[in-house]
């Protein structure tokens, strides 16, 4: 089957399935079928809506930013357990304890938590 146009909600030939669907409506597909000489239509929709993480619980880890002069501070993250240096990112990462011990809560990268 062939996809012959996909349309967005509120297109001309998606009223019926707008005022149906409403909000949940995501698109309206025409599909051809050449051996059947059939078209079909088909709906995308949306059907469960959620934060893509828990936002009350507490990260695993920070990433933090410590400048190169910085060397007693960057002596001191080496010498902890839980602490160790991201080659790729140019950042330490470590354990949320560890930046408050520390008072590196300020310099943390929330940018960069997603990806780590």
């Amino acid at each position: 089957m062939r996809v012959g146009s996909t349309l967005k909600p509120g297109a001309p030939g998606t009223r019926k399935l707008t005022q149906r669907d409403g909000d949940r409506l995501v698109a309206v597909r025409y599909r051809y079928d050449k051996p059947s000489q059939r078209r079909y239509t088909t709906v995308e929709l949306i059907e469960d809506s959620q934060p893509w993480y828990d936002t009350t619980t507490v990260p695993d880890v920070v990433a933090v930013r410590v400048d190169w002069k910085e060397d007693a501070l960057r002596a001191r993250l080496s010498e902890q357990a839980d602490a160790h240096w991201d080659q790729r990112r140019k950042l330490w990462i470590m354990s949320p304890a560890t930046a408050r011990t520390l008072g590196l809560v300020d310099r943390a990268v929330p940018t960069v938590l997603a990806r780590l």
